[in-house]
Parts: C-alpha cells; sequence; structure tokens
C-alpha cells in the first residue's frame, strides 16, 4: 500500500499503486482486424522486462549491470515522461488551440470558409456545408471540445517515447542509492522530473536535452536515478541532505499527488529549507 498525499485536497490516505497510478482503458483500442487488447498483451510484455530490470538495479550496489539493463530502464523513463494524463491534456489543448486558429482563418470571410468546406465536401471528410452565420455563431460561442481519438494518442504517445528515448541516450546518468538510516525517496504523479540544473536556470525554459535541465526520477525508496550533465560519478551513496533535497524536488512537481511508502519521510521546505517529514506536509502547503 501507498501512502498517497493529495495537495489538491490537502489530504493524505493509503491506496493501492492501482487505484492512483493508472488510467483504465487507455490502451483498449478499436481497429478493425485487431483485438481491444492488443497494445495491452504488447505492453504486458514490456512491463515483465522492466520489473525483471528494475529489481536488478535495486538488488545491486553499482550502476547499471548491463547494457541492457541501462536500456530498459531508459525506456522506462521515456515511457513515464510521455504517458500521463496531464501530458494528454495539454497536447489536447494545444491541438484545440491551433484548431480554433485555423477555424478563425476559414471563417474570416464567407468566400474564404466556402471554398474550403467544398474542398473538404469533396473528400468526403464531412456530409454537408452548413451555413457561414450558423458555423460563425458555433465557432464564437465557443461550446465545444476538442477530442482525439484514444487510437492515435497511443500512436503519437509511442512516436514520442521514441523521439525522447535518444535525447535521454545521449544524457549521463547516475544512480543514487539511499538506505534506511539515509531515509527513503519519494515519487508522484509526474515520476520524471526536469528540474533546473543549478540557480542559473531558474526561470529558464526546460527540457530533455538542455544542459540547464536535470532529470530525477525515484525508481525505488532507495534508488534515484539522475541525469544531470555537472555530475560526473556513476554511483553515488546519499546521506540525509542528500534524500530531503530530492525528496524536495518531487514535492515541487506533484501535481496533485505525492507518493511514498509512509508519512515519515525527509525533506526540505521549499520555502524555509527547513527538514521536514511527510506527516508535515499539509502545513508546508498552507
Amino acid at each position: 500500500m501507498l501512502w498517497v498525499y493529495d495537495f489538491a485536497r490537502d489530504k493524505s490516505f493509503r491506496s493501492k499503486p492501482r487505484g492512483v497510478g493508472a488510467q483504465k482503458d487507455f490502451n483498449r483500442i478499436d481497429i478493425q482486424d485487431y483485438p481491444g487488447d492488443a497494445v495491452e498483451t504488447a505492453m504486458s510484455l514490456f512491463e515483465n522486462e522492466v520489473e525483471t530490470g528494475i529489481k536488478k538495479v535495486v538488488r545491486g550496489n553499482g550502476f547499471f549491470e548491463t547494457n541492457d539493463d541501462f536500456n530498459i530502464i531508459l525506456n522506462f523513463i521515456a515511457l513515464l515522461a510521455v504517458r500521463n494524463p496531464a501530458f494528454r491534456e495539454q497536447r489536447r489543448e494545444f491541438r484545440q488551440r491551433v484548431s480554433e486558429g485555423i477555424m478563425d482563418v476559414v471563417l474570416s470571410s464567407p468566400h474564404i470558409y466556402e471554398s474550403e468546406m467544398k474542398r473538404v465536401l469533396k473528400k468526403g471528410s464531412i456530409e454537408q456545408i452548413l451555413p457561414y452565420e450558423r458555423m460563425q455563431d458555433f465557432h464564437r460561442r465557443k461550446e465545444y471540445t476538442f477530442e482525439v481519438a484514444r487510437e492515435g494518442q497511443i500512436r503519437e504517445e509511442f512516436e514520442l517515447q521514441d523521439s525522447i528515448l535518444k535525447v535521454l541516450g545521449s544524457r549521463p546518468w547516475t544512480i543514487i542509492r539511499s538506505n534506511p538510516d539515509a531515509g527513503e525517496f519519494i515519487t508522484c504523479d509526474h515520476p520524471v522530473m526536469l528540474r533546473p540544473s543549478g540557480p542559473e536556470a531558474v526561470g529558464k525554459p526546460l527540457g530533455f536535452g538542455l544542459k540547464v535541465a536535470s532529470i530525477i526520477f525515484p525508481l525505488s525508496k532507495y534508488v534515484c536515478v539522475i541525469s544531470d550533465f555537472d555530475i560526473e560519478q556513476r554511483v553515488i551513496q546519499a546521506d540525509k541532505v542528500m534524500v530531503g533535497s530530492l525528496n524536495r524536488e518531487v514535492v515541487l512537481s506533484a501535481k496533485p499527488q505525492l507518493y511514498a511508502s509512509n508519512d515519515a519521510f525527509l525533506f526540505f521546505d521549499p520555502i524555509s529549507e527547513e527538514p521536514k517529514v511527510g506527516a508535515q506536509l499539509s502545513s508546508v502547503c498552507r
């Protein structure tokens, strides 16, 4: 069971991982000649490889034992970077803004509208042409939402995963190992975190390929994988200060949920920099 803190509700509770860390039936597809669970079946094979890879890293005491182990974890990081509801909504909103901009142009004059509608009618994309004034009013009121077929989202996410994976493979990586004395790492609903690599990077745009960005990915409660161009070591044994500092970054990245094994984890208050434990998160939020 996970200890979960929900910042939006200022509430903590216990839950199984599946109760908070999954979107039901997202991988189900509706494509002719393919079973509905085709993607889920393929993903389960990858999940088995990831589970084995994580166990090997957690049991070890050095860097990744093999390149295959390293590649599996990087693939997992790339997957989680794109496959989360918040990132999906960001992409949907972007498509909607672009589509609305296109409609602004199409509806800028009756002549442009009629010409464009005749073109798409000929292609078979629409069945009839609605009156220009009716479409103008509909578009002006914005009483609609832009939806993308799940199959299209799945395809796009796999393409994005491949692009991000190539960038991740070009970065330096470090395994930070903790223990019961140093404390446990925590994670959140955005488990692949892009954070400024230093004070000079604060406020700058961050991306997976930028040197001003650090990548933080808690792999287990005692293992955290990071990528920072200023860190040369491949393995670091964490102390309480490092664990608390990394957990602070997780607190800053949680939107809106944070996950831990219990509420006794150490973190540094993002404002006061004072050391605190998970049970005090509510006071930090206020």
